[in-house]
């Protein structure tokens, strides 16, 4: 396995915790541990994806996501995209540096030969097989279920490549136990 890609789930959990446990948090006040699911490796279907592309590095992710994420909902908001589906974060190329630069896509699954608004890219994702693991809870808790992730890939001595996802199946704020979500790794076809 690529220590790069391993050490990606490091990172994030490394940032989750500093860019998140921010503030004064009592014994009391700390966001429980989330719930996760078993690493599964599935082939995923191909979709429809509207995006805004940007680059970024894990120490501005943040404030990306927080620029970045009112231009979807706008988009919405306008019925300029439909969702059929729900918000995926896509990461292409992040390595464990924390100031290295990489490309971080911000979108939606979409209907099929919608025209896509101003500011948005389109395309389509294709089929790929992917480890896949489900986190439920608190955003600052990610890290977590990307350090199992990638800990099983490295385990059962698959191939990651540089794409990995989020897949935001609920969402209720940054820290509800309730929240629902789907990491994804792809896996390079040689595994």
């Amino acid at each position: 396995m690529n220590l790069a890609h391993f050490s990606l789930a490091l990172v994030v959990l490394v940032l989750a915790l500093g860019v998140e446990g921010r503030g004064d948090s009592t014994p009391s006040t700390r966001p429980s541990p989330g719930t996760l699911g078993d690493v599964r490796i599935q082939t995923l279907r191909p979709y429809s994806y509207a995006f805004v592309s940007t680059q970024t590095n894990f120490n501005k992710l943040r404030d990306t996501i927080d620029a970045q994420m009112p231009k979807l909902d706008a988009a919405i908001d306008a019925g300029k995209l439909r969702p059929m589906g729900p918000v995926v974060f896509t990461y292409h190329g992040a390595t464990v540096d924390p100031n290295k630069e990489f490309t971080l896509d911000i979108g939606v699954i979409v209907e099929d030969g919608r025209p896509k608004p101003d500011g948005f890219q389109m395309i389509t994702v294709g089929s790929s097989s992917c480890a896949t693991v489900i986190y439920a809870g608190d955003i600052s808790q990610l890290g977590q279920a990307w350090g199992k992730l990638y800990g099983e890939i490295g385990r059962r001595g698959l191939q990651p490549t540089n794409v990995c996802r989020e897949v935001y199946l609920y969402w209720e704020g940054r820290e509800s136990a309730n929240n629902l979500i789907q990491l994804q790794a792809e896996l390079s076809p040689s595994n």
